[in-house]
């Protein structure tokens, strides 16, 4: 009997390690510092200027200014020592370290050539050298040498792509010139929400207005779920849309979701009161189809 207990008493505490070891650490920042806490909220990290959360067991934290890695463990893998970083997927991501970017691995291996710059697209890397653009995929083997002078957001399964001047529909290593309809998610002239907005000749004071009378839009419309309350679920959904040439919304849909009815709540109510802008995005001096990602943030009082 006694073995029996000692062995059960083992096994519970294998147990309880293992969990310990597979729940992931959560991010917290207060007073300017930021660390990791395990799953009692226990603080189990030094302070940093600012943390991101674990992606293939490896955590971005910055000091002083400057970026590195640590695992689960708490332990530094990739030294502290860097400008920008992204985010490990399929066990890689970019680095910008002595002015160029490239791809490294999980031990900081690199594992591209350097570039300008380096950017996400879906499941691309989009890299700029000089004032050309290429496309690596997620090995960092590359998919089309640097010959484009721009590169659209991925949208509706596609790139939009500009070579030699002329706009085309990018798909699989196929381009289409014929009537290529193109997105943007940062043209020059932003979209303009309200009416009460447009005239406003400062573009920051413009964009600010247009911001705060969306969220007023939002916030003077949406009710909070009645299962989210129940539940205590906070946090933040985000929308996506289209705003098209005309100022109308286009394809809403649910990107991040909290549960609770939290993400259909917020949906309804852009597909109510957000479905009309008073100007869209505005490129060359002509309007443009803009993709917009409109956080809601769900917070009980």
């Amino acid at each position: 009997m006694k073995i029996k207990y000692l062995l059960l008493l083992g096994l519970w505490c294998f147990c309880i390690n293992s969990y310990a070891q597979l729940t992931i650490p959560k991010k917290k920042c207060t007073r300017g510092k930021c660390y990791f806490v395990d799953q009692t909220n226990k603080r189990i990290s030094d302070y940093y200027d600012n943390v991101k959360v674990f992606k293939e067991e490896l955590a971005p934290v910055k000091l002083n200014g400057k970026w590195g890695f640590i695992n689960q463990d708490m332990e530094i893998v990739i030294p502290i020592s860097l400008e920008r970083v992204g985010q490990f997927k399929d066990g890689l991501t970019y680095i910008k370290e002595n002015g160029q970017f490239h791809l490294i691995d999980l031990k900081g291996e690199s594992k591209s050539e350097k570039y300008d710059s380096i950017g996400v697209r879906k499941d691309f890397y989009v890299v700029k050298k000089g004032d050309k653009l290429g496309l690596l995929d997620t090995n960092g083997m590359i998919v089309e040498p640097l010959r484009f002078d721009e590169i659209s957001i991925f949208y509706k399964g596609d790139f939009g792509v500009k070579l030699d001047g002329k706009w085309a529909n990018y798909n699989n290593g196929n381009l289409d010139f014929n009537n290529p309809i193109i997105y943007y998610s940062q043209p020059e002239v932003q979209p303009v929400f309200s009416k009460s907005c447009v005239n406003t000749e400062n573009a920051e004071m413009r964009n600010a207005c247009s911001q705060k009378k969306l969220l007023e839009a939002i916030f003077q419309n949406i009710r909070y779920p009645k299962e989210a309350r129940t539940k205590g679920i906070e946090g933040t959904v985000v929308i996506r849309f289209n705003i098209k040439k005309d100022g109308n919304i286009e394809d809403p849909e649910i990107v991040k979701n909290v549960g609770g009815g939290c993400g259909d709540e917020a949906l309804n109510v852009v597909k109510t009161y957000v479905r009309k802008w008073a100007k869209p995005g505005m490129e060359n001096g002509e309007p443009v189809n803009t993709v917009y990602n409109l956080p809601v943030k769900f917070r009980l009082e």
